[in-house]
């Protein structure tokens, strides 16, 4: 039975900004709590959850989810993040790291944790976008 909310940290933004590198560190950072990580990635290969395993320290308590194929905020694959989500409430981790898709639009998230009636076992403790500082403006023109 879940008796707090699961804090999540969500960390977003394009392909090769540092979202794994973040995750690498925010893992680090949490390494004495019990961790529940989703790994969205967009091609049918999981890198991330390949390279991930190995830093998540005593497996028995810490877990990955790989979401492949796509982005989890897209009607193709948020049934995928829901099921997830329902997996971590069962598992009840202290802190839920979810890396999104370099493709993902995560503004989505939170209508997808409420209409699927799972908002009341989380708690969206920090939503971090990763931008490439060199080609922000780039891409902002």
């Amino acid at each position: 039975m879940l008796n707090k909310k699961i804090d999540i940290i969500l960390v977003t933004g394009f392909l090769g900004v540092g979202k794994t590198t973040l995750l690498n560190r925010l893992i680090e950072r949490y390494k004495s709590k019990k961790l529940g990580v989703i790994i969205n990635d967009f091609g049918k290969i999981s890198v991330d959850g390949i390279l991930l395993r190995d830093l998540l320290p005593d497996s028995q308590n810490n877990s990955i989810i790989e979401i492949k194929n796509g982005s989890i905020f897209c009607s193709c694959l948020s049934v995928d993040l829901v099921t997830a989500l329902k997996e971590y409430i069962e598992l009840n981790p202290d802190l839920l790291i979810i890396e999104t898709s370099g493709l993902s639009d995560p503004s989505s998230f939170q209508k997808i944790l409420k209409e699927n009636r799972v908002q009341k076992y989380f708690n969206l403790l920090s939503s971090v976008c990763l931008i490439d500082p060199i080609n922000v403006i780039k891409l902002a023109k």
